[in-house]
Protein backbone atom coordinates (compact mmCIF):
# COMPACT_ATOMS: atom_id res chain seq x y z
CA UNK A 1 0.00 0.00 0.00
CA UNK A 2 3.00 2.36 0.31
CA UNK A 3 3.03 5.06 -2.13
CA UNK A 4 -0.44 5.02 -2.95
CA UNK A 5 -2.59 8.28 -3.61
CA UNK A 6 -5.65 9.08 -1.70
CA UNK A 7 -7.98 11.84 -0.04
CA UNK A 8 -7.54 12.94 3.45
CA UNK A 9 -10.62 14.58 4.61
CA UNK A 10 -10.70 16.54 8.19
CA UNK A 11 -14.16 16.92 9.74
CA UNK A 12 -13.76 19.08 12.56
CA UNK A 13 -16.93 19.34 14.46
CA UNK A 14 -18.61 21.03 18.07
CA UNK A 15 -19.06 18.85 20.89
CA UNK A 16 -22.95 18.65 19.73
CA UNK A 17 -22.09 17.44 16.56
CA UNK A 18 -22.33 20.54 13.91
CA UNK A 19 -20.21 20.64 11.13
CA UNK A 20 -17.26 23.53 12.34
CA UNK A 21 -14.70 23.01 9.83
CA UNK A 22 -14.01 20.51 6.61
CA UNK A 23 -10.56 20.35 4.92
CA UNK A 24 -9.44 17.50 2.41
CA UNK A 25 -5.42 16.96 0.98
CA UNK A 26 -4.32 14.56 -1.54
CA UNK A 27 -1.70 12.24 0.52
CA UNK A 28 1.10 9.89 -0.45
CA UNK A 29 0.73 6.78 1.95
CA UNK A 30 4.63 6.31 3.16
CA UNK A 31 3.57 3.50 4.98
CA UNK A 32 0.75 1.61 6.64
CA UNK A 33 0.88 -0.88 9.25
CA UNK A 34 -2.16 -2.42 11.51
CA UNK A 35 -1.86 -4.27 14.66
CA UNK A 36 -4.31 -6.41 16.69
CA UNK A 37 -2.88 -6.78 20.76
CA UNK A 38 -3.33 -9.61 22.72
CA UNK A 39 -6.02 -9.74 24.84
CA UNK A 40 -7.71 -6.75 23.14
CA UNK A 41 -9.58 -8.98 20.56
CA UNK A 42 -11.23 -6.66 17.70
CA UNK A 43 -9.04 -3.42 18.58
CA UNK A 44 -7.07 -2.24 15.93
CA UNK A 45 -3.97 -0.47 16.14
CA UNK A 46 -2.99 1.96 13.01
CA UNK A 47 0.40 3.32 12.16
CA UNK A 48 0.35 5.56 9.36
CA UNK A 49 2.46 8.18 7.78
CA UNK A 50 1.39 10.48 4.95
CA UNK A 51 2.97 13.24 2.91
CA UNK A 52 1.23 15.91 0.86
CA UNK A 53 0.55 14.78 -2.71
CA UNK A 54 1.92 17.08 -5.25
CA UNK A 55 2.10 16.49 -9.06
CA UNK A 56 5.67 16.66 -10.23
CA UNK A 57 5.04 15.58 -13.36
CA UNK A 58 7.36 16.04 -16.05
CA UNK A 59 7.42 18.81 -18.70
CA UNK A 60 8.64 19.22 -22.09
CA UNK A 61 11.96 20.90 -21.97
CA UNK A 62 13.70 22.33 -25.23
CA UNK A 63 17.42 22.68 -25.60
CA UNK A 64 18.88 24.98 -28.51
CA UNK A 65 23.01 25.88 -28.10
CA UNK A 66 23.36 29.53 -28.27
CA UNK A 67 26.34 31.49 -30.56
CA UNK A 68 29.05 30.88 -27.39
CA UNK A 69 28.61 26.83 -27.39
CA UNK A 70 26.30 26.97 -24.15
CA UNK A 71 22.92 25.25 -23.94
CA UNK A 72 19.75 27.07 -23.35
CA UNK A 73 16.93 25.13 -21.56
CA UNK A 74 13.38 26.41 -21.89
CA UNK A 75 10.50 24.71 -20.14
CA UNK A 76 7.65 24.38 -22.14
CA UNK A 77 3.64 23.91 -20.38
CA UNK A 78 2.59 20.29 -20.81
CA UNK A 79 -1.50 21.03 -20.81
CA UNK A 80 -2.98 24.38 -21.96
CA UNK A 81 -6.44 24.72 -20.48
CA UNK A 82 -8.97 27.25 -22.20
CA UNK A 83 -9.27 29.79 -20.82
CA UNK A 84 -12.95 29.86 -20.09
CA UNK A 85 -12.98 26.22 -18.30
CA UNK A 86 -13.22 25.57 -14.68
CA UNK A 87 -9.98 24.35 -13.47
CA UNK A 88 -8.07 23.60 -10.08
CA UNK A 89 -5.73 26.82 -9.74
CA UNK A 90 -7.88 29.53 -12.06
CA UNK A 91 -9.24 32.05 -10.62
CA UNK A 92 -12.88 32.62 -10.35
CA UNK A 93 -15.59 35.32 -9.45
CA UNK A 94 -17.38 34.15 -6.67
CA UNK A 95 -21.55 35.21 -6.39
CA UNK A 96 -23.44 32.85 -3.98
CA UNK A 97 -23.04 31.27 -0.75
CA UNK A 98 -20.17 28.53 0.08
CA UNK A 99 -20.44 26.40 2.77
CA UNK A 100 -18.32 23.95 5.25
CA UNK A 101 -18.38 21.86 3.31
CA UNK A 102 -19.19 19.91 0.18
CA UNK A 103 -22.83 18.58 1.95
CA UNK A 104 -23.77 22.50 2.30
CA UNK A 105 -23.38 22.39 5.93
CA UNK A 106 -24.40 25.15 7.55
CA UNK A 107 -23.87 28.41 4.83
CA UNK A 108 -21.07 30.54 6.22
CA UNK A 109 -20.43 33.38 3.81
CA UNK A 110 -21.51 35.02 0.29
CA UNK A 111 -19.17 35.84 -1.82
CA UNK A 112 -21.17 39.10 -3.37
CA UNK A 113 -18.06 39.19 -6.55
CA UNK A 114 -15.31 38.12 -4.21
CA UNK A 115 -12.31 37.05 -6.12
CA UNK A 116 -11.13 32.84 -4.94
CA UNK A 117 -9.12 30.66 -6.28
CA UNK A 118 -10.58 27.16 -7.22
CA UNK A 119 -9.04 24.58 -4.96
CA UNK A 120 -10.69 21.58 -5.92
CA UNK A 121 -13.36 20.05 -7.48
CA UNK A 122 -15.52 16.99 -6.69
CA UNK A 123 -18.03 14.90 -8.35
CA UNK A 124 -21.47 16.64 -9.33
CA UNK A 125 -23.21 14.34 -6.96
CA UNK A 126 -22.23 16.51 -4.11
CA UNK A 127 -24.19 19.59 -3.41
CA UNK A 128 -21.30 22.04 -3.21
CA UNK A 129 -18.77 20.43 -5.63
CA UNK A 130 -15.95 23.63 -5.74
CA UNK A 131 -13.90 23.98 -3.16
CA UNK A 132 -12.91 28.26 -2.98
CA UNK A 133 -9.82 29.01 -1.40
CA UNK A 134 -8.36 32.71 -0.81
CA UNK A 135 -5.90 34.46 -3.08
CA UNK A 136 -3.01 33.74 -0.36
CA UNK A 137 -4.67 29.99 -0.29
CA UNK A 138 -6.48 29.77 2.85
CA UNK A 139 -9.80 27.24 2.38
CA UNK A 140 -12.83 29.49 1.99
CA UNK A 141 -15.31 27.01 1.95
CA UNK A 142 -17.59 24.67 -0.67
CA UNK A 143 -20.01 26.10 -3.23
CA UNK A 144 -22.29 25.13 -6.48
CA UNK A 145 -20.68 25.58 -9.52
CA UNK A 146 -23.39 28.15 -10.59
CA UNK A 147 -22.05 30.28 -8.02
CA UNK A 148 -18.49 31.00 -9.84
CA UNK A 149 -17.73 32.39 -13.10
CA UNK A 150 -14.13 32.40 -14.82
Amino acid sequence: MSGTVCTLTIDRRYEDGTAFHSDTWPVIVENFKVTEKGGETGDFYYDITLTEYRDYAPGSVSLTRTSSNTVEAIAQKTRNAPSNQLVVGKMVTVNGVYCYDSYGAKPHGNGNGRTAVVGRILAETRAYPILLKTLSGAALGWCKKSAVTV
